[in-house]
């Protein structure tokens, strides 16, 4: 009989009992039978049998008093913890016991996971328990020791079923294994990684789900966590290297299989620019090799340098200056972080965009040939990233924008569409005292939009400084190249704006804007 089943008969009986009902059989001794297959079951529970079953919102506390763990033998201390958690929902009390007992008692606490190891038992939750434990950073050196050495004792199977509380409690640690620790770490990683390497994973999930967000939490993630807080990689010099240890540890876990190695790399090219100032050999080696590959591998790559949302140096940036073109062309589904892409390679053409063209890290040709072969989602968000920085009042890039629109904006006609038009025209409502001159550069470049949202057509036209007021004409000019022949295919707001254009003496009287209003009362 299952637990459930002898569980479901107990509460019946005890209750129909207590309501004074009489059986024609030995109920006393039936339910001692039922309660060895129910241990847990207590008469509380029993006397709600007949409670509504409707749906009903509470909160569960959690109690970890040890107490019915301290006086049972270590060998059945594991049995007693799975079964004390078992019951209580019906209290709205989750008894936790065993993590009660591994923070008040760790070493009886590590000897029932011990035993149970004996037995080829390695209860998952129980080790997460113990090693989330309070008090586990600031266990003196030998609990740290032997709970190392317990943990290495398991085949790599068995490792791997407690892989995620194991490496949390290395990060969590991580001061204590650098420090009186030390000892400690080099078995302890050179076991944990052999059984990472042991299983293969496969990937799960949407294909574009991005490398970031899966490593993250990951055992790898946590290990590559504490290689980055090794203290013998702070203050080093230009150029130096890394210590042979630490590249020894950042190369096992580069060489895991297939997922296990793209989380590595995801997240440890997340540092490249501080990898590539501090050793550059090595960066190149290991790293930079998959700055160009097409497949996961790539992708895992560019969405750690993407993350980190860093402008790479000057020099690394011209080592992988072809790899970012090809990543630009990449479908937007293949391409995690546009935007940051975007703002990486508009940092650098406008960074030197007034040197000599022998000295410039993204020439003006090359960042249109870029463009070109970008997508309309990439070619966006870099109109967007240069609408931000102008908005910052930069000198810099308020120079920059003019010579951004006439040289390096591609002329193709096949770039001139709705979703483009409808980006520049945002970019040129907002530019302040340089619209007209934009306005004048973009007009050939712009097509009749199809219902695009304008977000800078939503300000108060009533406002001294719309674009409608200061600069009607340019206004006009825009609109007439803009507006579709349907008016209900113009974007929110455009009727203020004529209304305003109406009252500017500069257009009020300008055949376009009756011809524009035409269309409108037509509608």
């Amino acid at each position: 009989m299952t637990r459930a089943i002898a569980n479901d008969r107990l509460d019946r009986l005890h209750w129909l009992s207590s309501q004074g009902v009489r059986f024609s059989f030995a109920v006393t001794d039936e339910m001692k039978a039922l309660k060895k297959d129910a241990p847990e079951w207590t008469s509380s529970v029993g006397d709600r049998a007949a409670d509504p079953l409707m749906s009903e919102v509470f909160s569960i506390t959690t109690d970890e008093n040890p107490a019915p763990l301290l006086d049972v033998p270590i060998s059945e201390i594991i049995t007693h913890a799975h079964l004390s958690g078992s019951r209580g929902l019906r209290d709205r009390v989750q008894p936790e016991p065993f993590r009660g007992l591994a923070s008040r008692r760790p070493c009886r606490a590590l000897g029932a996971l011990t035993d149970a190891a004996r037995h080829g038992d390695v209860p998952r939750r129980l080790w997460a328990d113990f090693l989330h434990a309070d008090g586990r950073v600031d266990d003196p050196l030998r609990m740290i020791t032997v709970i190392a050495r317990r943990i290495e004792r398991h085949s790599l199977e068995n490792i791997r079923m407690i892989v995620y509380p194991v490496s949390e409690w290395m990060e969590k640690i991580a001061d204590r294994l650098y420090g009186d620790a030390a000892h400690v770490l080099p078995d302890l990683w050179n076991r944990v990684v052999d059984a990472l390497a042991s299983s293969p994973q496969e990937r799960r999930g949407p294909p574009n789900r991005s490398w970031a967000d899966e490593a993250l939490n990951s055992p790898v993630g946590r290990l590559v966590d504490l290689l980055l807080k090794d203290p013998s990689t702070n203050g080093l010099d230009i150029g130096v290297g890394f210590p042979r240890c630490w590249t020894d540890r950042a190369e096992q876990l580069l060489a895991l299989p297939d997922t296990l190695r793209r989380y590595a790399l995801v997240l440890i090219s997340r540092q490249l620019p501080w990898l590539y100032t501090i050793d550059p050999r090595w960066t190149e080696e290991r790293l930079l090799r998959s700055a160009e590959d097409l497949g996961d591998d790539g992708d895992a790559f560019w969405s750690g340098i993407l993350w980190a949302g860093r402008a790479p140096g000057r020099e690394l940036f011209l080592r992988l200056k072809p790899a970012f073109a090809q990543r630009a062309a990449m479908p937007s589904i293949r391409r995690s972080h546009g935007n940051i892409l975007a703002g990486i390679l508009l940092f650098h053409w406008g960074d030197t965009a007034e040197n000599d063209p022998s000295e410039r890290v993204l020439t003006d040709d090359e960042f249109r040939e870029i463009l070109i072969h970008a997508d309309d989602e990439l070619r966006g968000h870099v109109i967007w990233n240069l609408e931000q920085w102008f908005s910052n009042e930069d000198r810099r890039w308020r120079d920059r924008i003019l010579p951004f629109l006439r040289r390096v904006w591609p002329k193709q006609r096949a770039l001139r569409n709705p979703n483009v038009t409808a980006r520049l025209t945002d970019l040129a409502i907002s530019s302040g005292d340089l619209m007209p001159e934009i306005v004048k550069a973009l007009l050939p470049r712009l097509v009749p939009l199809r219902g695009p949202t304008l977000h800078t057509f939503a300000r108060d036209s009533e406002a001294e400084d719309h674009p409608a007021r200061r600069y009607p004409r340019s206004t006009l000019d825009l609109l007439m190249t803009i507006l579709a022949e349907d008016p209900g295919q113009w974007p929110y707001g455009t009727e203020d704006v004529l209304q305003a254009l109406a009252e500017a003496p500069e257009t009020a009287a300008d055949p376009r804007l009756s011809e524009l209003r035409r269309r409108q009362e037509w509608a």
